[in-house]
């Protein structure tokens, strides 16, 4: 190959690695699951009923 730069396989990996952690920690910073949407809006529905006795 000529001009195939100067990164290495193992740099390319290591830093896609790093890149993909550090996205999918936000990803799960980020993350509501059915659950907890599930448990936010039962909560809203018994603060709606609350607020009308």
């Amino acid at each position: 190959m000529s001009n195939a730069g100067t990164v290495t396989h193992k740099q390319a990996v290591e830093k896609a690695t790093q890149e993909f952690e550090k996205n999918r920690r936000k990803e799960m910073l980020q993350y509501e699951s059915d659950f907890d949407r599930a448990v936010k809006e039962m909560k809203s529905q018994a603060d709606d009923e609350n607020k009308t006795d």
